[in-house]
């Protein structure tokens, strides 16, 4: 796929790290968002920042995660409060919703779905109300039968998987998931969408003890919650959005980790989905776009996910945003640090010149 070069030659760096900004902008008019994870919502100061770039970025939709670890950044009667939170004089959702509503900032409620706990949960002040004490049978077993639980975090870790994943194909864990996203949205009926993560099995080596997708064909169950869930939002929460932030290759996200999200678009089971892009090379982005064979009515569903965490160059930022302005709906950018860090960096400085030409 070919690019239209929207803007000019950047000139190196100075010796004394002047910022050069660009002299031409992007032509970009889709829709905008922003990750935003929980341990930069725990206090007021942080969140004040974040709302603050995100205005002046342009940025018009907030992707805020409230649900990590099985717990609740969030008022909650299902889930017990993150840790540390008790301690707050304030519920970071509540704070948050309240002063992005008043610079008209749509928000979204973004949740861990199937990774339920890590290591580290067991000695957390919330492990007695916790899922991972009260239902610890409701997380996977391997296919010789040995529970996720009874291995140490840092071997699943050397094996690419997160930590103690819940089993999707148990249905009252489905249920019990549908009713704290229902509370969820409830009690916060300001939001515009909810954002599912982890809505997959972890990472599985076939033929090995960390093959924890047994049965035929796991995917289905995936789907079958993902579908339970849209039968959920259509009914009770019309006008709100459903998404989920997947992997980009949808071939390897069904084979891998049973995520069909391709299956999902087309059945209208989420009104768009996030492909994580987090690239840092160009001839690498565009290799990857001819790979991954986006169909014409998907990339109208897609938001291109940017890992600006790994501080790609502006070359392959710009691409990615060319390319989403030819083809996508749309772009977010992972993470909000990025946006808030005291030290302004290059990147920041041409990517932000670019989003507050947007006005």
């Amino acid at each position: 796929m070919s690019f239209l070069s929207c803007v000019t030659q950047q000139k190196k760096i100075p010796k004394e790290k002047e910022i050069t900004l660009p002299k031409k902008t992007l032509k970009f008019n889709k829709e905008k968002y922003l990750w935003i994870v929980r341990t930069h919502l725990k206090t007021k100061t942080s969140i004040d920042a974040i709302l603050k770039s995100a205005d002046e970025n342009n940025i018009e939709d907030l992707i805020v995660q409230v649900r990590g670890l099985g717990d609740a950044y969030y008022r909650s009667s299902i889930v017990p409060l993150a840790d540390g939170l008790k301690a707050l004089d304030f519920i970071p959702l509540d704070y948050l919703l309240k002063e992005a509503l008043k610079k008209n900032l749509k928000v979204h409620a973004w949740v861990n779905v199937f990774l339920g706990a890590k290591e580290k949960t067991f000695h957390s002040k919330n492990y007695s109300q916790h899922i991972l004490n009260k239902k610890s049978q409701w997380f996977l077993k391997n296919c010789q039968g040995k529970a996720i639980l009874n291995y140490a975090q840092k071997s699943l870790e050397q094996q690419s998987i997160d930590g103690y994943y819940l089993d999707p194909s148990k249905k009252e864990l489905r249920r019990y998931l549908l009713s704290v996203f229902e509370e969820l949205l409830l009690g916060y009926p300001q939001l515009a969408g909810l954002h599912l993560d982890f809505v997959r099995y972890p990472y599985s080596k076939k033929d090995s003890e960390f093959n924890f997708a047994c049965g035929e064909d796991p995917s289905k169950h995936v789907s079958s919650f993902v579908k339970e869930l849209r039968t959920l939002q259509r009914t009770s929460f019309p006008k709100i959005q459903l998404s989920a932030a997947v992997w980009a290759h949808a071939r390897k996200a069904r084979e891998n980790v049973y995520q069909d999200w391709r299956s999902w678009l087309a059945d209208g089971d989420l009104d768009f989905v996030m492909p994580m892009f987090y690239v840092i090379d160009k001839s690498v982005y565009e290799k990857r776009l001819q790979e991954f064979a986006f169909l014409p009515e998907e990339m109208k569903k897609i938001i291109v996910g940017v890992g600006l965490y790994r501080k790609p160059p502006w070359r392959v930022l710009s691409a990615q945003l060319n390319s989403v302005q030819k083809d996508f709906k749309g772009v977010a950018f992972f993470s909000s640090s990025f946006f808030t860090d005291e030290k302004q960096s290059e990147l920041e400085a041409q990517l932000g010149a670019h989003l507050k030409a947007l006005n």
